[in-house]
């Protein structure tokens, strides 16, 4: 049996009320996510003695979620990553973004997606949250309509639904920025999980992790995830992809046709059992090894988040798709519909 529940997340700081909703099942296992951010703030599901577990980092309020600057489980838009030198050419005409790490743009600026109250509603047992963007708004051509759909099922499987519309040609790049923790959100370090990755390229960045335009192959390099190993296994190598990243913080060219659903990547933590396989039908995906996750504010229940707590696995066009006519372009032309899914599926192994 399933059930929504819907209760107050706190207030914002421009006095806005947020709410978190929850998809709970009589086993135990829930899903929630706040409308600040779309964000993703807990999943619960069973290890291998029958524990209900929280594999996803969060935080106890919306006050918390406004004041930590890791994306922690929100949607990312207008443009997920790095757009290199915080402007992009579209229909011969460039469009200038704010540059809000270093000479480049990352999420979608300094009111990204991750920093908005969205429209929030449950329908259908679906929690269902919308977003309008104005033309202009942090640079982006076109006025937007956004939905994400997240839909969590008694079989432990977790699918994102994306939508949008745009009344002229702009470009769109979501993905959402879970930290994963197969032991729990509170069990510290997670470079002994194992990691497997359905990708023989990944296209490096320069110094400050935008893509060089290079895509190369993962063969020889700490990048290899073709086999199954730990995360931690490689991380610390001397390799100067790896000193730009501080580890993982890099875009996988995915081994599947062009906007079919397949799989990503699967994930296993040895000491609860609990496995993770990501299926998408986005041409990429980000693996960040939480290089730069600090303690303040506090997590749930008063965790100490620490770098390499959680991992994400992030789906999406590939960083600064625009600046490379060889990369997947994420254009949104108007009168199009931008429909992608990424699912994460949970079991036990």
């Amino acid at each position: 049996m399933k059930k929504i529940g819907i209760q107050p997340f706190g207030t914002t700081s421009a006095g806005e009320e947020a709410n978190l909703y929850t998809i709970a099942f009589k086993d135990g296992s829930s899903f929630s996510a706040t409308d600040y951010g779309a964000s993703i703030v807990s999943c619960v599901v069973p290890d291998k003695d029958g524990k209900m577990t929280d594999v996803v980092l969060g935080y106890e309020n919306v006050k918390d979620y406004e004041q930590q600057d890791m994306f922690m489980g929100s949607v990312i838009g207008r443009h997920a990553n790095r757009i290199k030198g915080a402007s992009f050419t579209l229909n011969e005409k460039e469009y200038r973004l704010c540059a809000n790490e270093g000479c480049n743009h990352l999420h979608g600026g300094n009111s990204g997606f991750q920093k908005k109250l969205w429209k929030g509603e449950s329908r259908d047992n679906k929690i269902i949250f919308s977003l309008f963007t104005p033309h202009m708004e942090e640079g982006y051509p076109g006025s937007l309509q956004v939905s994400v759909i997240y839909s969590f099922t008694k079989y432990h499987t977790l699918h994102i639904d994306y939508t949008a519309v745009c009344d002229q040609d702009t470009i769109i790049n979501l993905t959402n920025h879970a930290y994963f923790n197969l032991a729990g959100h509170d069990a510290g370090n997670i470079q002994n999980h194992f990691l497997k990755v359905n990708s023989d390229f990944y296209t490096p960045g320069a110094a400050d992790s935008v893509p060089t335009g290079e895509i190369m192959s993962v063969e020889g390099t700490p990048f290899d995830f073709r086999e199954e190993k730990q995360i931690g296994k490689d991380i610390n190598k001397e390799n100067q992809q790896l000193e730009y990243g501080c580890g993982y913080d890099h875009n996988f060219v995915l081994a599947k046709e062009k906007e079919s659903y397949g799989e990503a990547a699967r994930a296993w933590c040895s000491t609860t059992g609990i496995s993770l396989i990501v299926e998408t039908t986005l041409p990429g995906m980000q693996l960040y090894s939480g290089n730069h996750i600090h303690g303040e504010p506090l997590g749930k229940n008063g965790t100490v988040y620490h770098k390499r707590d959680g991992f994400c696995l992030e789906a999406h066009f590939f960083p600064s798709g625009l600046t490379y006519s060889h990369f997947p372009q994420p254009i949104l032309r108007k009168g199009e519909i931008f429909r992608h899914r990424t699912t994460y599926s949970f079991g036990i192994r």
